[in-house]
């Protein structure tokens, strides 16, 4: 995950009008390339709760893990399409 910035907007073709933390790799066979998520998709929310640096998700996640939650719910942008994903998480 990073921070969005000009070379990375650039990189992945990401709109200006877009806010969030852009995934940069996705390990194969993890729970997100298994929700079908891919480098320059774009985290917009994490548990409904607006995310712009990559500290906010893993914070996010943490605190759904702690809570015991088995899944935690991101709205991901993908080149302007809008989808919610939900990402497993390790026990």
């Amino acid at each position: 995950l990073a921070k969005l910035n000009p070379d990375l907007r650039d990189k992945f073709d990401i709109d200006a009008s877009i806010e969030g933390v852009v995934v940069t790799e996705v390990v194969p066979d993890s729970p997100a390339a298994q929700k079908g998520m891919r480098a320059g998709d774009v985290i917009v929310e994490v548990a409904q709760e607006q995310v712009r640096d990559p500290k906010d998700v893993a914070e996010k996640v943490k605190k759904a893990k702690a809570a015991g939650r088995k899944s935690v719910l991101m709205l991901v942008d993908r080149q302007g399409d809008l989808r919610f994903v939900a990402i497993k998480l390790d026990g």
